[in-house]
C-alpha cells in the first residue's frame, strides 16, 4: 500500500474525503489491522488464564467489588473485564464464573500446623535471621515459608494446611518449604516444597484453584486433588513417586512431562529422563486374627505378594489423618515391633517391587491390649506330670499387678473350665484335680487411677498331666518255713510292678534286700537268722511309685542243733 507523502497532507481540503481507496481494499485493511491488534491480546489472555482461579458469582456482585476484595491491586478490574469478556462490569449473572489469574490475587503468608510429631523433629530456616535458630518442633507449632524440617531415623511429622490438605514427613527425612502462601478470599494454598532426602506422603483436598508443587533433585511433581508418596535417596540423586489417588504431573527439565495415574509409579535419576510409569504391586491380604494383639513384641504376618522383594510395614494412630508411629522395611512377609502403649491403631502394609517402588496399601485397624503383662509361669513345667489329688501352680510376680487370674481347662480353647479364679493375691495356688490332661494360663489384674480393674491378656497356655499315686501296698503275714520266708500281696494290675524292701532295722537304714518283682509273692531263702522288717510299694511302668504299705516284722530262726550222740558218727563218716 502506498501512502501519501506527509507534506501533501496539508494540500487536502478540510472537507475532502480520505476514502480514496476502493471498497475491497478498505475491508482488507480493516481485517489486517483487526487481527494485528487482537492476536497479541489473545495470546496474553491465554497465557494469563493458564494459571487462574475460578470465582463463582453471587447475587449483588460487581466486578469492581470483587476486585476490591480479591485483587492485590483493585484498579486491575479492567484486566478481568477484558480477560473474561464482560460487557457490563456492574451487572454480573449469579452462578457464573470469573477466571482470575493467580498473579493478580491477594497473597498472604500461610502457616501449616503440626498435628502430630513423634521422636526428634527439628525446624531450621534458610534465611539469615539469627532469631530463628534450629529448634525441636512440637504439637501445635507452625511451619512457614523458608523453613526446613528434619526428622531423625525413628521420627515422623504430620502437617495440616488451611484447606485440610496434609503432608506427612517420614523418618530420616528433610523437607524445605520454598513457598507457602494463601491466595484470595478463600485462602487457597499456593505451596512449593523441596524433598531433599527421605520420604513424604501427601493428601491434597480436591480444589481446582490450588497450586501445590513438590520438587526433588530428580523430578518435579505438580498436583491438584490427589494422594501420593515420594521418596528421595540419602544422596539426593534418585527419586520415586507412587500415586494412590488422582494424577501427578511429573516433569524433568523443560521438555519431559510424564503424567502418572493412580495405581502407577515412576522413578527418576538426577539429570536423566523419567522412567515410564509402571503398575504398583497389589495390596496384601491381612488375616482377621491380627485385629487383636495381646502379646509383646507385636507380630504380624500375611501371604507373600508375587513380585515383592520386601515389604513396608507401618503402624499409625487410629485417626483420620496420617500419624506415623512405627515404620519398618522387612525382607519377609512378616513383621515384628517391640512395644506401644495399649490402644487402637492402624496397621498398613504394602509390597516393594524389584525397582524399589512401593505398592498399594492394605490398612487394617487393630487393638493392642498387652498390659499389664501376664505373669511368667513357673510350675508345672510344660509337659510335666503332677502327682496326687492336687496340683500346685506357681508363677513370677508382676510389678503393677494387684491380683492374678488362674484358669485350668480340659481343652485348649478353655471352654471346658475346671478352675477359674480372678482373686488370687499370692503367686501360687493349690488346686485339687482329678487325674487327666489339663491346660492352664495366667493373667495379671492391675488397677486404674479411678480404682477400676484393668485386666491384662492371658499368657501362653501350658499343658500338664495330673496323675494319682498308686495306692499303698499292704503285705500279708509272712510265712516262715524250712525253705525260707514267703512274702505275699495282692496281684499288681497290668503295667505295675512291686518294689520290695527288707531291712534289719525298723527305719530301713540297714537294708538287707531291695528288689522289684512282678509276681504276687516272693520266697526269700537267703536271709540268715534274725529279726527283719518288710515293706512294699506299687510302681507304674513310667516309674511313678506309690506309698509304702504297712511294715511287717518277722523272725528267721536259727537252724536246729544235732543231738550229742550223733557227733561220733559224724566223725566216722568224715
Amino acid at each position: 500500500m502506498r501512502c501519501l507523502p506527509r507534506e501533501r497532507w496539508h494540500a487536502i481540503p478540510e472537507n475532502a474525503s480520505l476514502n480514496v481507496a476502493p471498497t475491497w481494499l478498505k475491508w482488507l485493511l480493516a481485517l489486517w489491522f483487526g487481527f494485528a491488534a487482537l492476536t497479541p491480546a489473545a495470546a496474553s489472555a491465554t497465557d494469563a488464564m493458564a494459571g487462574a482461579w475460578n470465582y463463582q458469582i453471587v447475587q449483588g456482585d460487581t466486578l469492581i467489588g470483587i476486585s476490591a476484595q480479591l485483587l492485590e491491586r483493585p484498579d486491575d478490574w479492567p484486566i478481568l473485564q477484558k480477560l473474561n469478556r464482560i460487557a457490563n462490569p456492574r451487572r454480573l449473572p449469579p452462578g457464573g464464573t470469573i477466571r482470575i489469574p493467580f498473579d493478580l490475587l491477594k497473597k498472604s503468608a500461610m502457616v501449616a500446623t503440626v498435628i502430630f510429631v513423634r521422636g526428634r523433629v527439628t525446624l531450621s530456616s534458610t534465611t539469615a535471621d539469627s532469631n530463628r535458630p534450629e529448634r525441636p518442633l512440637a504439637l501445635g507449632d507452625g511451619v512457614r515459608s523458608l523453613d526446613v524440617v528434619s526428622t531423625n531415623d525413628d521420627a515422623s511429622l504430620s502437617l495440616r494446611f488451611v484447606d485440610g490438605s496434609r503432608l506427612m514427613i517420614g523418618p530420616a527425612s528433610q523437607v524445605s518449604v520454598v513457598r507457602m502462601l494463601e491466595i484470595g478470599r478463600s485462602a487457597l494454598p499456593d505451596a512449593l516444597f523441596n524433598v531433599d532426602h527421605g520420604s513424604a506422603e501427601i493428601h491434597i483436598v480436591p480444589n481446582a484453584g490450588r497450586r501445590f508443587e513438590l520438587r526433588t533433585p530428580a523430578m518435579n511433581l505438580g498436583v491438584r486433588g490427589t494422594s501420593f508418596r515420594v521418596r528421595v535417596d540419602a544422596k539426593g540423586k534418585a527419586a520415586g513417586v507412587e500415586v494412590l489417588e488422582g494424577r501427578v504431573a511429573a516433569a524433568a527439565g523443560r521438555d519431559q512431562k510424564v503424567p502418572v495415574n493412580a495405581g502407577f509409579g515412576t522413578l527418576a535419576q538426577a539429570g536423566q529422563p523419567i522412567a515410564p510409569p509402571r503398575l504398583l504391586l497389589p495390596p496384601p491380604v491381612l488375616a482377621a486374627s491380627a485385629r487383636l494383639i495381646e502379646y509383646l513384641p507385636m507380630r504380624f504376618a500375611w501371604p507373600s505378594i508375587p513380585g515383592a522383594v520386601a515389604y513396608r510395614v507401618q503402624v499409625l494412630a487410629n485417626t483420620n489423618d496420617e500419624r506415623l508411629l512405627l515404620d519398618g522395611r522387612f525382607a519377609q512377609a512378616s513383621a515384628q515391633f517391640a512395644s506401644l502403649p495399649d490402644g487402637s491403631y492402624r496397621l498398613r502394609v504394602r509390597g516393594i517391587d524389584t525397582a524399589g517402588l512401593e505398592g498399594l496399601d492394605t490398612v487394617q485397624p487393630f487393638v493392642l491390649k498387652a498390659q499389664p503383662q501376664a505373669p511368667l509361669a513357673v510350675s508345672p513345667k510344660p509337659g510335666a506330670t503332677s502327682v496326687g489329688a492336687a496340683a500346685r501352680f506357681e508363677w513370677a510376680g508382676v510389678n503393677d499387678a494387684k491380683r492374678y487370674r488362674l484358669q485350668i481347662a480340659r481343652d485348649t480353647e478353655f471352654a471346658d473350665l475346671v478352675f477359674d479364679n480372678a482373686a488370687i493375691s499370692q503367686t501360687s495356688q493349690l488346686v485339687e484335680l482329678a487325674p487327666g490332661r489339663y491346660h492352664w494360663r495366667l493373667a495379671s489384674i492391675a488397677e486404674t487411677r479411678e480404682g477400676r480393674d484393668d485386666a491384662g491378656p492371658f499368657g501362653e497356655a501350658q499343658t500338664f498331666e495330673q496323675r494319682d499315686l498308686p495306692p499303698p501296698l499292704p503285705l500279708a503275714e509272712p510265712l516262715v518255713g524250712a525253705d525260707g520266708v514267703r512274702l505275699r500281696w495282692d496281684p499288681p494290675t497290668t503295667g505295675r510292678s512291686v518294689r520290695l524292701q527288707i531291712a534289719e532295722d525298723a527305719d530301713f537304714r540297714k537294708m538287707a534286700l531291695d528288689r522289684t518283682v512282678s509276681e504276687a509273692s516272693e520266697l526269700l531263702a537267703e536271709l540268715g537268722p534274725g529279726r527283719y522288717y518288710a515293706r512294699a510299694r506299687l510302681v507304674s511302668a513310667d516309674g511313678l511309685a506309690g506309698d509304702f504299705g504297712p511294715v511287717q516284722q518277722f523272725d528267721v530262726p536259727l537252724p536246729p542243733i544235732a543231738p550229742w550222740w550223733a557227733l561220733p558218727l559224724g566223725w566216722l563218716l568224715l
